[in-house]
């Protein structure tokens, strides 16, 4: 068992808790996590080279990738770095998750 597994599996148990006094919201990072995988096997590229392209650790990509970092610790300027890095749309991904979609300048 490595330390990221540790990680993994702390972040799976914080997860599955129950919150107190409101309904669980479904989380949309295990949808993200498969569309990004999807569109990281399409690229061609691992998951250490999308790590190291966009400067961030792998323990953190990896989670994302894996659907285990909690909605609200994903930002929009995350989701706009791995669009850019997948070459997408950063409002498909905001779509998936469920967000405001942003009117993008044309070019």
């Amino acid at each position: 068992m490595t330390p990221n597994d540790g990680l993994k599996n702390a972040l799976r148990a914080e997860y599955g808790k129950p919150q107190h006094g409101a309904a669980p919201a479904a989380s949309q990072m295990p949808a993200l996590g498969a569309f990004l995988n999807a569109a990281l096997v399409s690229s061609g590229r691992t998951r250490a080279e999308l790590a190291t392209q966009l400067d961030m650790e792998f323990v953190l990509v990896d989670g994302i990738l894996d659907g285990l970092l909690p909605d609200s610790e994903l930002d929009d300027a995350t989701l706009v770095e791995l669009a850019s890095a997948l070459d997408l749309e950063a409002n498909l991904l905001r779509s998936v998750m469920g967000r405001r979609l942003h009117q993008e300048a044309r070019k």
